[in-house]
């Protein structure tokens, strides 16, 4: 079922057990919520990348078995010992623009694969055989506690925060310069490497939060941006946006010839850039972190009959490559998920293994 056909506040109650991870305690309660039925890796269990599955296996409690396993692919290395699940094994792939080439190594470890839908045409291609899209970036639940700055009390008129590498965000850049030259006469941020309080403070003291998805993508700041009680101001040729939040109803949209006009035109009108930003900010709720990741878990569930039968022959593949080789995954593989890995120790490691 398309996400947009029933309200996520309408959920399902569901009994699935399911192993997620790995994950830190405040990506699980942030981006996740509370369930009985979840084991968190690196939270509720520790682990090892070299574990194998009966390593793993052995910390669950005695009376408990996943029905499917969730491996969260951003930026961190892949724990062997889940390839050796004789459960389904689900990849959640955001960032395909920086993390592809690890996803591309991995197409036939994984039964299904998550990911953004403008992404979904790139994993096809890749060679994965099942596909859903999803939205991970929902605001978390910390984005609905406190008191945002009232709407008329505001005192940035313009905000960005974000990723202003070059490299990363190139078609990013020529945008901002747009952003920048408002300046003399607007009170103008343009900020990056702004966290945790601090970058909420900075979007619930703008009246405008300006966004430009690099893959067409519904992305972290669309959800913050609402919840915060700012106007989202968002490219109009998003794919993913609108699936979610009305055009012009719930957030602003500017094209190539008229983001300086957009702007000036909401930051003149008071009531039009409130009433959008308000209803934006409402209908986000719908749209919260773990109210996603609940349907997600439901549409896995749905599929978890067809995907058994694969799930079970992968699994003796990787046990029996652990065994001739010590490593299921061949060496790109490798390269590529520690490349990609925000972790300092295991990215050290590329300089001192052998291969």
């Amino acid at each position: 079922m398309p996400l947009t056909e029933a309200p996520l506040t309408e959920t399902r109650l569901t009994q699935v057990r399911y192993l997620f991870g790995p994950a830190t305690a405040e990506f699980a309660q942030e981006r996740l919520g509370t369930s009985p039925n979840r084991i968190t890796l690196g939270v509720d269990i520790p682990f090892e990348l070299s574990d194998s599955w009966e390593q793993i296996q052995s910390r669950f409690p005695s009376d408990w078995n996943p029905d499917f396993v969730a491996f969260w692919g951003a930026y961190q290395d892949l724990p062997r010992g889940l390839l050796e699940a004789s459960v389904p094994l689900v990849l959640l792939a955001p960032d395909s623009n920086l993390l592809g080439h690890a996803y591309a190594h991995l197409k036939d470890w994984f039964e299904l694969v998550l990911t953004d839908e403008p992404s979904i045409p790139l994993f096809k291609s890749l060679g994965y055989s099942k596909i859903i899209g999803a939205n991970f970036f929902g605001p978390g639940e910390t984005w609905f506690d406190g008191s945002p700055t009232p709407l008329s009390k505001r005192e940035i008129d313009l905000c960005f925060v974000g990723n202003l590498h070059p490299c990363v965000q190139r078609s990013r850049l020529p945008w901002l310069g747009q952003l920048a030259r408002l300046a003399p006469r607007r009170q103008v941020v343009i900020a990056a490497g702004v966290f945790g309080e601090a970058y909420q403070k900075l979007l619930r003291d703008s009246k405008i939060v300006f966004n430009l998805a690099v893959r067409s993508e519904f992305n972290l700041r669309v959800g913050e941006a609402c919840a915060s009680g700012a106007l989202l101001l968002q490219e109009v040729w998003n794919q993913e946006v609108p699936k979610f939040l009305k055009p012009g109803v719930e957030y602003g949209v500017y094209d190539g010839d008229n983001l300086e006009e957009i702007i000036e035109y909401y930051l003149n009108s008071d009531s039009a850039r409130c009433g959008v930003a308000r209803r934006g900010q409402e209908k986000i709720r719908e749209c919260s972190a773990p109210l996603l990741w609940n349907h997600q878990v439901q549409q896995i569930q749905e599929l978890l009959p067809e995907l058994k039968e694969k799930a079970l022959a992968r699994a003796e593949r990787a046990k029996q490559a652990r065994s001739e080789k010590g490593d299921p995954l061949h060496g790109a593989a490798k390269t590529w998920l520690l490349l990609g890995s925000s972790n300092s120790q295991q990215r050290a490691s590329l300089e001192t293994s052998p291969q």
